[in-house]
């Protein structure tokens, strides 16, 4: 009998711990996007600060081409209520660039937010 009220307890137990994950606060959705820098560094390279309200999955080019090279610093503490991403376009070109910037919310209503700037390098 004591062996099948521990395992019970156990089982319990597990099933607590895992309702009140399962029941935690959604990630809130990506409710707006800006653009708040463009600098070139002494690196030559070009680079673009986004700030984020919320939680989506980002997308970037930089004259058509896809951007991978990008650092995240998080906005608000201790509970993170959006992001800066900073990417890296490579190296800065005489001329006019347009960067396209876009993130989609993880959680409902799945919104996508978009924004860009054009930038003449001389």
């Amino acid at each position: 009998m004591k062996r099948t009220f521990r395992a019970l307890s156990v089982v319990l137990i597990l099933l607590v711990v895992f309702s009140a994950t399962a029941f935690a606060a959604p990630a809130p959705p990506v409710s707006q996007v800006q653009i708040t820098g463009a600098s070139i560094n002494s690196d030559g390279n070009v680079y673009v600060t986004v700030r984020v309200t919320g939680y989506g999955q980002p997308f970037a080019t930089w004259d058509g081409g896809q951007i991978t090279d990008y650092d995240i610093q998080t906005i608000g503490k201790p509970t993170v209520t959006g992001f800066y991403y900073i990417y890296n376009c490579g190296k800065a070109v005489k001329g006019s660039h347009t960067f396209k910037f876009s993130i989609r919310s993880f959680n409902s209503p799945w919104n996508t937010l978009n924004v860009s700037g054009t930038y003449t390098i001389s």
